[in-house]
């Protein structure tokens, strides 16, 4: 018997010829484990299941093949963790209904990593998540198949989404299209969520259609959306009203972050709590917003800008950012542009890098 009495965490990702613990017949105790992220090892099994395997009949008086023994059992490791990756096999596994609900309820964070290229369904498992009740944090990562997270009308299966759910990260969803937030059912979701990360969907084009409302989200970050060519709408953006942190990275086809669209009818935008804002590697970009609506930014201090040639202007309308001190192009500390304010401090940057370019 192997024994790690203190052991909390285990990340196993990407080792492709890992196929088990030990070489012969085992157990394996981690009484504290409370965080396994085990993703990407195709010749691993990671789980095995008293339960289920009574029920199937799985387990007989041959002896088990000691490459192809489990690392844990889902009765003993299971029911404790807090955090937990997940294939498409040990999904299934945990969705057998012989298997207790509440085996998930103390887990807060919950990752989907798909290994297989084909998803026949086209949607996300939502009805698995009637399983975590206490769910938090859903990351899913490389679901082949989808093109849209949220569908126009609520579904049966939606009914699984927690209410607890404050975070959603969505990573290479290498044939999304739409996350759908601007249904109308999708708002009471919308509205509770406090983190949205979206990177590496290249045929994302932008956040949603139209008016969406994000009135308690704290953290945006985009990164590698090929595609991507804004994030919302003005009439969106009214809607952060709790934004801490706007950092968008490398997304080549951005041209602003905030859009004006025909029924915009918006005309002030108040950031009372970004503090951080960060535009790296956007090589289109020209604004952060379209239009001339009045923007306020009660708590920026700074914004880091690099890679951004293009940015002519941080906006055409008024703006005021009373603690606003300069313009950062690096990470290095001494690296600060300021000139008058913030609007004319995005303007002579540009200058000044016209000109050096000349």
């Amino acid at each position: 018997m192997f024994e790690f009495p203190f052991l909390s965490l285990l990340i196993l990702y990407n080792l492709t010829n890992l196929s088990c613990f030990y070489p012969e017949k085992h157990h394996l105790e981690c009484p504290k484990l409370e965080i396994m992220h085990v993703a990407y090892c195709p010749k691993l099994k990671l789980f095995t299941s008293k339960i289920h395997d009574s029920h199937k009949e799985a387990i007989t008086e041959a002896p088990i093949k000691c490459l192809q023994q489990p690392l844990f059992i889902v009765e003993k490791v299971v029911p404790k963790l807090k955090e937990l990756t997940l294939n498409e096999k040990n999904m299934m596994l945990m969705s057998d209904a012989h298997v207790p609900q509440h085996y998930l309820s103390k887990l807060n964070l919950l990752q989907l990593c798909f290994e297989e290229d084909k998803n026949e369904k086209g949607t996300l498992p939502f009805d698995f998540l009637h399983r975590v009740p206490n769910l938090e944090h859903f990351r899913v990562q490389r679901c082949f198949g989808i093109k849209e997270i949220f569908s126009s009308e609520k579904l049966q299966v939606h009914d699984g989404i927690p209410a607890t759910l404050k975070a959603l990260t969505l990573f290479e969803l290498n044939e999304l299209e739409s996350i759908g937030f601007e249904h109308p059912w999708v708002k009471s979701f919308s509205e509770k969520l406090q983190t949205l990360r979206v990177i590496s969907c290249p045929w994302l084009e932008k956040l949603g259609r139209g008016a969406m409302s994000f009135i308690n989200l704290k953290v945006l970050y985009v990164m590698d959306c090929a595609r991507m060519g804004y994030l919302f709408t003005l009439s969106t953006a009214k809607s952060l009203v709790q934004l801490e942190t706007l950092i968008v990275r490398r997304c080549e086809s951005i041209k602003e972050i905030a859009m004006k669209e025909d029924e915009d009818d918006c005309d002030e935008i108040i950031f009372e709590r970004l503090r951080t804002l960060t535009l790296n590697s956007l090589p289109r970009l020209q604004s952060f917003l379209s239009g001339n609506a009045t923007m306020q930014f009660s708590c920026l201090k700074n914004a880091y800008v690099i890679n951004c040639p293009n940015m002519k202007t941080f906006s055409e309308g008024v703006l005021t950012a009373p603690r606003f001190f300069g313009i950062k192009t690096s990470y290095e500390d001494s690296d600060l542009f300021f000139h008058d304010d913030l609007n004319t401090s995005f303007q002579r940057l540009f200058q000044r890098q016209v000109e050096k370019s000349a």
